[in-house]
């Protein structure tokens, strides 16, 4: 169970990498409206 929790926890920060890669300053303007 905890590795495959590692797993998803790793594979859900390559996500966001990619999209912070692809759309920095509008994953930014999302993340400011969010918080």
């Amino acid at each position: 169970m905890a590795s495959e929790e590692t797993m998803g926890f790793r594979g859900v920060k390559v996500l966001l990498a990619a999209e912070q890669r692809s759309l920095t300053a509008s994953t930014v303007d999302r993340i400011k409206v969010t918080s």
